[in-house]
């Protein structure tokens, strides 16, 4: 019986290892519904192009959660010589429950609710001679088990270990 419990525990080690190995860059398209992101996977905000004289821009990008994850974004310009902005920022959005999550060019979901669906808006004045680019991703990463559950699987593993203890003794 024992032996059935340490295979249960290495079994549900290899599957949650097997469930960050399928990691990928996905491009977030700027129309909904988005792509919905593993945790592990890259939501990519592709370059993007304002022009000169540009007053005020506000570019959309759209994904959605495949489970319950942490959530960071970041949102950088990129300086090139005669592209920039005389301001660029960013809003996080959770559309499903219709709540602002955070703003500015690095936000942080933590934890973010599995199948809801979420806009990254990305803004500012691209006023540079040439204009300006930025560029930036959406990090989706596992939840970390809190320590109480390190506890409990701790206390179990020790009791096992006392039954098998004395079930050896009882057998001698």
């Amino acid at each position: 019986m024992n032996r059935n419990i340490f295979k249960s525990i290495l079994g549900i080690v290899a599957l949650s290892a097997l469930g960050v190995a399928h990691a990928a860059v996905v491009p977030l398209p700027t129309t909904g519904p988005g792509p919905s992101l593993n945790i592990g996977d890259i939501g990519l905000v592709p370059v993007t192009y304002e022009p000169h004289g540009t007053t005020t821009f506000g570019d959309t990008f759209y994904f959605s959660l495949a489970s319950t994850s942490n959530v960071n974004t970041n949102v950088t310009n990129i300086a090139l010589a005669g592209f920039g902005f005389t301001s660029l920022g960013a809003t996080l959005y959770d559309i499903t429950t219709s709540t602002v999550v955070g703003s500015g060019l690095n936000i942080s979901l933590v934890p973010g609710t599995a199948g809801n669906n979420y806009l990254l808006e990305v803004y500012g004045n691209g006023t540079s001679p040439l204009g300006g680019l930025f560029g930036g991703a959406v990090h989706v990463s596992a939840v970390p088990i809190p320590a109480a559950a390190w506890l409990l699987i701790s206390g179990l593993a020790g009791i096992g270990a006392m039954a098998r203890r004395r079930k050896s003794e009882a057998a001698s």
